[in-house]
């Protein structure tokens, strides 16, 4: 079922509010003016990613900057794709023991996590999201922290939402995985950060990192963006990503290619809640003015994989 307009404004205002703690927090401590400044360098930032550029995630205030910008468009895109591709539910109906265990690579502030605990609290019986664990590996510690709000503001609000383990890093980094693997990885824009040059060997990398690290009859649930165009040309970051789903990486590895969609997002995440009406739009408040993204026309490639038994 699509993602309830009730759930979604309930989400919306979520993030809003973990965002307006950390405002808030910021004028007890009398640092309300740099925080307003480092929020607006973080969004400026930002709006290169629409470029296909990448950024800087390192940037004070980054983590409260994305929150506002994509987070929640992450959530309705990952709800989505899951909608799209029943096979994630394979281990449930297998009756695989508790708890379910989820590996979100490159998580940012959480938006796999929460796109995850939506569409299982409306596709399964009342309180199971309780019995999934996300790990959320993500290399910037702005982002964590971001994310960490944005979860205990969850909690706070009665919300369902999975249990949640911060891991700092990326692929190739030591962290404290699931030592029994995990039923499922989310990938949602993970990899279409990396420029050509640093192409060579990523594809049996990541594979490497998937085959160790998902569990036999698990799968990977892809979000690659259309987006790094020039003047109509497909950007080198998307053709990474269609060549790591392509015969060069999963099929190469004996995955079976249970699945795939491609098309212009139907349910549009708006990021005007509260924050972004009141405040944004307004021009007060968080002070970073018009020009909120329109992503109405955003084409996603969604792909779910399967590897073959082990």
């Amino acid at each position: 079922m699509p993602l309830s307009e009730e759930l979604r404004s309930r989400l919306e205002t979520t993030v809003a509010n973990a965002v307006w703690a950390e405002r808030n927090q910021s004028e007890r401590q009398g640092t309300l003016t740099p925080f307003h400044q480092e929020l607006r360098d973080a969004s400026e930032e930002l709006k290169k990613l629409s470029r296909g550029v990448n950024v800087d995630y390192d940037l004070p205030r980054m983590g409260e900057a994305y929150a506002l910008w994509y987070h929640m468009r992450r959530v309705s895109q990952m709800y989505e794709a899951l909608e799209k591709f029943p096979q994630v539910a394979t281990p449930l109906e297998k009756g695989w023991a508790d708890p379910w265990r989820v590996l979100d690579v490159g998580a940012g502030t959480g938006a796999g996590a929460m796109g995850l605990s939506a569409w299982t609290s409306q596709a399964f019986p009342p309180g199971f999201v309780q019995r999934i664990t996300v790990d959320c590996l993500e290399p910037s510690r702005h982002m964590i922290s971001a994310g960490e709000n944005i979860m205990a503001q969850m909690h706070q609000s009665g919300l369902p939402i999975a249990q949640t383990r911060w891991l700092q890093g990326g692929i190739g980094a030591a962290a404290d995985y699931a030592t029994d693997g995990y039923h499922l990885i989310l990938c949602s824009t993970t990899f279409d950060y990396l420029e050509e040059r640093d192409w060579d060997g990523k594809i049996g990398e990541i594979m490497d990192f998937f085959n160790e690290r998902l569990r036999p009859g698990g799968c990977v649930v892809f979000l690659a963006p259309n987006r790094g165009f020039d003047e109509g040309q497909q950007g080198p970051k998307v053709r990474f990503v269609e060549e790591l789903i392509s015969a060069a990486g999963l099929k190469s590895y004996n995955w079976s290619d249970v699945a795939s969609y491609k098309g212009v997002q139907t349910e549009v995440l708006e990021m005007r809640t509260r924050l972004t009406r009141d405040a944004i739009q307004a021009g007060a408040g968080f002070g970073l003015g018009n020009g909120v993204p329109d992503y109405s026309t955003d084409t996603f490639s969604y792909g779910c994989y399967q590897p073959r038994a082990r």
